[in-house]
C-alpha cells in the first residue's frame, strides 16, 4: 500500500511519525512523509521519502512565534498575529501536501495537519486516517481523565 503522511509543527511533532512511517515500510508499505523543509535530512536520513511542506517550520516556530510572544503585546493578539503570519503560508503548504498525496492509497496525518489532509484525500477519494500522538481531553471507562 502507498501511504502518504503529513507532520505539521516542530521536532516533537514530526519525530512521533518517523517512527510510525519506518514501522509502516518495515511491514512492507510505501510510505511518503511531509513535514516542514527544514526537516528533510532529518527524514531522509531514515531512508524515508520526503516532501517538503514549503515552510521552513523551525525558522517560523524560532523566529516568527517567540519575536510575537516576547513584543510585550497581550498574548490573544500575539496569538493573533502568529496565527495570521501563519496562514500567509497555506498556499505553499497546500501545494506540498497535494505533492505528498500523488499516488497515495491512503493518508495518514497529525492532528495539526488534519484540516489540509481532509481536502486533499476527499477531493482524491482516499482514505483520511488520523494518527494522534497526544492525549485529547475527555472521560473513559477505560482509563483516567486527560482533561
Amino acid at each position: 500500500m502507498r501511504l502518504s503522511m503529513l507532520a505539521v509543527g516542530s521536532r516533537g511533532d514530526v519525530q512521533p511519525y518517523v517512527a510510525l512511517a519506518l514501522g509502516l515500510k518495515n511491514a512492507g508499505h510505501e510510505v511518503r512523509l511531509c513535514a516542514g523543509s527544514d526537516f528533510e535530512a532529518f527524514i531522509t536520513g531514515y531512508g524515508l521519502e520526503f516532501v517538503s511542506l514549503g515552510v521552513d517550520m523551525r525558522a517560523f516556530v524560532d523566529e516568527y512565534m517567540q519575536d510575537a510572544l516576547r513584543s510585550g503585546r497581550n498574548a490573544p493578539r500575539a496569538i493573533r498575529d502568529v496565527v495570521r503570519q501563519g496562514l500567509q503560508f497555506g498556499d505553499a503548504m497546500m501545494r506540498g501536501v497535494a505533492a505528498a498525496f500523488d499516488g497515495a492509497d491512503a493518508v495518514i496525518a497529525s492532528l495539526v495537519g488534519m484540516n489540509m489532509s481532509y481536502h486533499v484525500a476527499e477531493k482524491r477519494g482516499v482514505p483520511l486516517l488520523l494518527a494522534l500522538t497526544l492525549p485529547l481531553p475527555g472521560r473513559s471507562s477505560a482509563g483516567a481523565s486527560t482533561g
